[in-house]
């Protein structure tokens, strides 16, 4: 019995390690642990915790190297993100400023006084003029929608009135160059609620494409509209019979100043900036686009759009006049379609920097957190934004999904320390969510 107790205060040695750790998580060295009898099993057990304790320091200190690391990412996204929103804000006003001074001194020009070798020279700069101011629009438009800044503007539109538009605004251009425009309307009047605006630029892009690109033979416009219970689904096509686009860059030319490399197409000008924007807009408002190509033969780029009816917008506009930022780390998510539906009128950003300039610029109901955000980010953003606020204050909301619920004691503390007012599961939808969001508010 004597010698069977002899292990006895090496084991006690050994829990009291134990218990020193487990209590003491900021413990970076262990304490000395005796051994007073060379009992090899006991001898084993004490290697094997101080290797394990040793590993836990390595991985500790690498966790702490890789946050310091993504800190620094961080903090270099913002200031790379702040410049080129400096360098963008400097090319608006620098090109804008200079291109007005053009399109105004040639609005001052008297035709009258001018011979036709005159006027030719100035129709010329007129069109150049014009082209520039329409490729920078693009361009600063194609930033904005990449940034989120761009958001939809819900409103009743007849779709017939739509195309009808945008037939007279081209017949004129397309007939003077020698092709023909064709349309296949297959269905009457009816009022929808979309984007109407957003729509009739996409439309527009498409057929400027299609009779820059198309040296002979027609255009044909096709538009479908498909009802079901609570909305309707409206196909629209632009086919030409043009050059036609090689299946190798049929990917490629939704890219931002994508040009095919192809002696056949250098004749035509352009930016490689209009097919982007079709893009980003398409996604902005749920729709599709497809592109069907034949090279020498032509191409066919089908929209697919989906629209409420009128009565079903009205019923579901709960929201209207609720003004939110929505602060994303990689993907929006489905929160933001319903807050759209609802009526609300949302911006999306996904840098820190941007949701600081759009608080100070502008009054905003509430800044809501994605899903998919880091809760120390949230903490640091909302920390800002509490530092800076002064007059009106901003509702903070973190939404965290579904199968995060159980870890909501690790992160709610410190958000709602920082200044965030709810942590919600991101599962509301329709009425559900803006009765919550209303209930936050105070709204009636």
């Amino acid at each position: 019995l004597r010698k069977l107790n002899w292990p006895s205060k090496d084991i006690a040695s050994l829990t009291a390690a134990c218990d020193m750790v487990i209590k003491n998580s900021e413990l970076n060295q262990l304490p000395l642990i005796p051994q007073r009898f060379e009992f090899q099993e006991l001898a084993q057990i004490k290697q094997a915790f101080i290797i394990l304790f040793d590993r836990l320091q390595i991985a500790k200190q690498d966790y702490q190297a890789l946050a310091v690391f993504e800190q620094q990412i961080h903090h270099k996204d913002v200031s790379l993100d702040a410049q080129l929103h400096n360098f963008q804000s400097m090319i608006t006003h620098e090109l804008k400023t200079s291109l007005n001074a053009i399109v105004g001194g040639l609005q001052l020009l008297d035709d009258k006084k001018l011979n036709h070798e005159q006027k030719d020279a100035v129709e010329i700069i007129r069109e150049g003029s014009d082209k520039l101011v329409l490729t920078l629009d693009q361009i600063i438009q194609l930033n904005q929608l990449q940034k989120g800044q761009i958001s939809l503007h819900i409103h009743e539109f007849n779709p017939l009135q739509l195309i009808a538009d945008l037939l007279a605004d081209f017949e004129p251009a397309i007939n003077n160059k020698g092709l023909t425009l064709i349309s296949n309307i297959h269905h009457i009047d009816y009022i929808l609620e979309g984007d109407a605006e957003r729509i009739q630029q996409i439309l527009a892009i498409l057929v400027s494409n299609a009779m820059k690109f198309t040296p002979v033979g027609q255009i044909t416009i096709t538009s479908q509209l498909t009802h079901f219970d609570n909305s309707s689904r409206w196909q629209i096509s632009v086919k030409d019979t043009g050059i036609g686009i090689d299946s190798n860059f049929i990917e490629d030319i939704f890219n931002p100043f994508f040009q095919v490399d192809s002696s056949q197409t250098r004749q035509y000008e352009g930016s490689g900036i209009g097919l982007p924007v079709v893009k980003q807009m398409a996604q902005l408002m749920d729709a599709s686009i497809e592109v069907d190509s034949t090279l020498g033969i032509g191409t066919n780029f089908t929209i697919t759009i989906p629209l409420s009816h009128k009565h079903h917008s009205q019923q579901q506009q709960h929201l209207r006049g609720l003004k939110i930022i929505y602060y994303y780390y990689h993907e929006k998510g489905l929160l933001v379609d319903e807050l759209q539906h609802l009526g609300a009128d949302v911006v999306c950003y996904q840098h820190e920097q941007l949701v600081i300039d759009e608080i100070h610029a502008k009054q905003f109901d509430i800044l809501m957190f994605a899903e998919d955000m880091f809760p120390r980010k949230a903490a640091s953003l909302a920390s800002r934004i509490r530092a800076a606020e002064t007059e009106s204050r901003t509702l903070l909301v973190f939404w965290y999904p579904q199968q995060q619920a159980q870890h909501l004691a690790d992160f709610e503390f410190a958000l709602k320390t920082a200044g965030i007012d709810y942590c919600e599961v991101a599962k509301y939808k329709g009425k559900a969510l803006s009765d919550l969001l209303k209930s936050w508010l105070s709204w009636s």
